[in-house]
């Protein structure tokens, strides 16, 4: 009689690591472990981009150019969003749930995109 019941455990276990494993691809886990490698590089961004703001105008050519620099090639496949906002020079676009906004005095600063937790 035990192996029958054995059966039954043994699917259920498979189908709950399946389970586990089908939810982890679907939460945010993956998205931020993708983001977080990439945070000290667009930190050195925000940095090199506040040095070379000459005054209070920041040319979209001179942030091309700067993005288009070696030291800042795992940037590049990401898609760069240019701000009318004053409080955001550019917004870097990791993944469909996080994106990092670049402020005037060059701090990277997280944004979760609620876009995705919507149904």
């Amino acid at each position: 009689m035990r192996v029958h019941i054995v059966w039954p455990i043994v699917i259920a276990l498979i189908a709950a690591a399946f389970l586990a494993g089908l939810v982890y691809q679907r939460s945010w886990i993956p998205d931020y472990a993708e983001a977080e490698a990439l945070y000290p590089e667009v930190a050195e961004f925000g940095r090199a981009l506040a040095e070379s703001k000459s005054g209070d105008s920041l040319t979209a050519s001179t942030i091309k150019t700067l993005l288009l620099e070696e030291r800042f090639s795992l940037i590049q496949p990401h898609g760069v969003v240019f701000s009318d906002d004053p409080e955001m020079i550019v917004s870097i676009r990791v993944n469909k749930t996080f994106s990092f906004d670049i402020g005037p005095d060059g701090t990277p600063r997280w944004n979760k995109n609620q876009m995705h937790n919507k149904p």
